[in-house]
């Protein structure tokens, strides 16, 4: 760092840190190839995904799942309802998001869109699973 962004507190700047941290990552990739690099990224974000929420922050679970159903699979997936409990006011419903003919999630929730929030959630656990095994 020169000594002209040292002195107006350069270190301290976030597109700085984001571009250190940028470099760091990729050398990670270059030396250790993408499954290393997911376990540098993950080691180093661990406590930081469950404050996103919190900070305002939405996970679109369900986009993320079609990303990846498409390009891995080239499917979309399909949520399935498998029940729906309760009363009008309490109603609870489960619903399976299924890809390729295989249920990777079923999920529960006050609405049909939080229910199939939470199965893709729990579907996007699973394939990262599956693929570091």
């Amino acid at each position: 760092m020169g000594k002209g962004e040292e002195a107006s507190g350069g270190r301290d700047k976030a597109p700085n840190l984001a571009g250190a941290m940028e470099a760091v990552i990729a050398a990670v990739f270059l030396d250790s190839g993408i499954a290393g690099t997911e376990v540098v990224v993950n080691g180093l974000l661990a406590g930081e995904w469950e404050k996103l929420p919190s900070r305002g922050a939405v996970i679109d679970y369900k986009s993320k799942l079609q990303e990846l159903a498409q390009s891995k699979f080239q499917v979309t997936p399909v949520y399935q309802p498998v029940s729906e409990t309760g009363p009008d006011h309490e109603k609870s419903f489960t619903i399976e998001v299924v890809v390729n003919s295989k249920v990777l999630g079923s999920g529960t929730g006050k609405s049909k869109k939080l229910a199939e929030t939470e199965a893709a959630r729990l579907a996007l656990e699973r394939l990262a699973r599956d693929f570091t095994e």
